[in-house]
């Protein structure tokens, strides 16, 4: 038996990562800027309201279009845990990039979302969206 993610497939869902991961960060870009420049709350604060605004939303592109998973919210189940993992890591490089590295926090968010992306993605082909083994492979 052959994974269904296997050659062009794995090329055409990392091709679609990239899209829904840019995605993802201009809206969470937006968001995060919103609550920081214009509402004026704090930028860890700002970062963790954009995660619970925006990750419903960013679990159903990458589950739908990237992985095209039937998931649910056994699915859901799985991504919640590591995503708050990976919002734990880079609200502590949000910190690190802000306090200690003087960057302003808008270029700072940039720099740990291209950060936490390489671990999302690992997380994500290997625990989250996991494909069964079968002989048919995925459809474009």
């Amino acid at each position: 038996m052959s994974s269904p993610w296997s050659g062009r497939d794995k090329s055409v869902r990392f091709g679609r990562f990239l899209l829904v991961g840019a995605v993802n960060a201009a809206a969470g870009y937006c968001i995060f800027l919103s609550l920081y420049w214009l509402a004026g709350l704090d930028y860890l604060l700002a970062n963790i309201l954009t995660f619970l605004l925006w990750s419903y939303a960013g679990f159903e592109l990458q589950r739908r279009w990237v992985f095209r998973s039937e998931g649910g919210i056994f699915v859901f189940g799985k991504y919640l845990p590591t995503h708050l993992a990976s919002l734990g890591i880079g609200s502590g490089l949000l910190y690190v990039s802000v306090e200690f590295l003087a960057l302003s926090p808008g270029f700072a968010y940039i720099l740990v979302v291209g950060a936490t992306a390489v671990f999302i993605y690992t997380l994500s082909v290997s625990i989250i969206f996991k494909p069964r083994r079968t002989s048919q492979s995925l459809p474009h």
